[in-house]
């Protein structure tokens, strides 16, 4: 059975170019997107053979990191940031592939101001695994992902590159995994970030329908949250309707499921219920959300369940949805441009000075 079960996995994770897809380290990938941009990728990793990572105090470690600089550079002036996060079983390595072309080709297009876009590594270790694991950049028994991306990560580009101080010239964003992040790191750290943009994101962690099942679609007149999460097994992703990703899968290396505290621990980076725990009012936060709706992981009711409990606050999110989508990065490169337009629109006037 576990033979069947892994093979199962393989061969999802060979034919499906899901948001849970992990990327191998290519050398030359650095050197050929640079070759193709208006701006510049600065290389704080180790990707290309040569060790330039950055120190995390906070996980006693080095880390990868790439940032982005626009056409016609100046180290005098105070620029826009944007971060992105990557998904799940990625690296920064993500951040090459699809993502810094059309930001690049938009600061260069004038549809958005000169900014300085970084890419930190989120992953818990890049050795070949069936599911290699992602910190969700929290702090939890795999390390103070959520300390290291905070002190470590907006330390260092704070530090190295002139930033604009206004809260609404800093922006966050990311896709499954990372777009979770960017709403968690968003709704707690909201003196510091304004702008947060989610594709595909787990919004509400303790979601379950009226069944108590995960995969369930959302229904408005059922909203209670899971506080069981004894069952490790539990179904959290289903492809091809037999290929089953289960919630030691994802959760294991986070959070202890024998823990009686598990379930607060989970509520405390639970985007939805973060609404309440830091009193978010309409307008604290610009938020962007898109999503699928056949997305296999069932995020689209997660998400569903989020822009229910935001409406019932009065708080207003812009939203993205494609009938058609799946938990993909064909969806997410879909969704990619409506998300620049979005930014475009949050950051006008925040011209570098």
């Amino acid at each position: 059975m576990h033979f069947i079960r892994a093979s199962a996995l393989v061969l999802m994770l060979v034919l499906t170019p899901t948001l849970l897809a992990f990327k191998l380290t290519n050398p030359f990938l650095f050197n050929r997107v640079n070759r193709n941009l208006h701006g510049t990728v600065v290389d704080y990793t180790n990707n290309s053979r040569v060790d330039n990572r950055i120190w995390s105090e906070s996980l006693c470690e080095k880390r990868d990191l790439y940032v982005y600089l626009p056409p016609n550079y100046d180290s005098s002036k105070a620029y826009p940031l944007l971060i992105w996060l990557h998904g799940f079983s990625q690296d920064e390595n993500v951040f090459l592939d699809y993502v810094v072309k059309p930001f690049d080709c938009a600061i260069a297009s004038g549809k958005l101001p000169p900014m300085i876009i970084a890419a930190p590594d989120g992953s818990l270790n890049k050795k070949l695994k069936l599911i290699p694991p992602g910190s969700f950049f929290i702090n939890s028994k795999a390390g103070n992902y959520e300390d290291y991306f905070m002190k470590d990560v907006v330390g260092f580009l704070t530090k190295n590159y002139l930033i604009r101080p206004e809260r609404e010239a800093h922006g966050l964003a990311g896709t499954s995994m990372g777009g979770a992040a960017s709403y968690h790191l968003g709704i707690k750290h909201n003196q510091f970030f304004k702008n947060i943009a989610g594709i595909s994101p787990p919004m509400n962690l303790r979601y379950m329908d009226h069944k108590g099942s995960y995969m369930g679609d959302f229904s408005a007149a059922f909203t209670e949250l899971r506080n069981d999460f004894s069952k490790s097994n539990m179904t959290v992703g289903k492809f091809c309707g037999f290929f089953l990703v289960k919630a030691k899968d994802i959760q294991a290396d986070l959070f202890n499921f024998k823990d009686p505290n598990i379930a607060a621990e989970i509520a405390a980076v639970n985007p939805t219920e973060m609404l309440d725990f830091y009193n978010i009012k309409n307008g604290m936060l610009n938020m962007y959300l898109a999503y699928g709706r056949k997305d296999e992981f069932n995020l689209d009711a997660q998400a569903e369940s989020f822009l229910h409990h935001a409406q019932a606050k009065g708080i207003h999110v812009d939203v993205d949805y494609d009938p058609h989508g799946k938990h993909n990065t064909a969806t997410a490169k879909r969704f990619i441009p409506n998300m620049i337009d979005w930014f475009a629109i949050q950051f006008k006037g925040m011209e570098p000075k």
